[in-house]
């Protein structure tokens, strides 16, 4: 669905691909620090399932997996500094990197907070079954925003406490929410 991920701060753009007759996938770099040049590859990082990726921050890139783990690249070299695997199924696509902290949620039924550094779960919250999200959340005042499908007949509006993972708000989005990209500014 994503064709890659372009980080400001480390001046790099990431890619993925997945070659399914090799089973075989790589994460690339280009370094894109000098406009005035094509962007030289940075690193290659041969994955060992199909991963996409996530998001980026403190120098870092994440990456999910169809098998439920998540990892860490350094966003310098390519090499992993940690890999976890989550307490459900893919783990692709909504990811939000916040204050140190990594939280996933799309095509899973929980909202999973990792620690940025270390890689270990700090908190989950399961959504319910069928409660998933497709797109990215957003973050902001202290809380994690994001939308899910549930079984119910409409999809919900949460935002949770970033740091304990408690549920601060949920209120009903009356429609199909699933396939949103959360915005926050402005206490709105």
């Amino acid at each position: 669905y994503f064709a890659g991920h372009y980080s400001e701060s480390m001046k790099k753009l990431f890619t993925h691909s997945w070659d399914a007759s090799t089973n075989q996938g790589q994460i690339l770099a280009y370094d894109l620090s000098n406009p005035s040049n094509p962007p030289p590859l940075a690193w290659r990082y041969l994955a060992d399932s199909p991963s996409e990726i996530l998001c980026s921050g403190d120098g870092m890139l994440f990456l999910g997996t169809t098998e439920g783990t998540v990892y860490a690249l350094n966003g310098t070299t390519g090499e992993r500094v940690w890999q976890t695997h989550g307490m459900s199924g893919l783990i692709q696509q909504s990811a939000i990197y916040y204050n140190g902290k990594l939280y996933t949620s799309a095509t899973t039924t929980q909202m999973t907070c990792f620690d940025g550094k270390t890689g270990k779960i700090l908190w989950q919250y399961e959504k319910g079954p069928r409660a998933f999200s497709a797109y990215r959340g957003a973050a902001g005042y202290g809380m994690i925003f994001d939308t899910t499908v549930e079984t119910d007949p409409h999809g919900w509006v949460y935002a949770w406490d970033a740091e304990t993972g408690e549920v601060r708000w949920k209120q009903p989005g009356y429609y199909y929410i699933s396939y949103t990209t959360m915005a926050v500014a402005d206490g709105k």
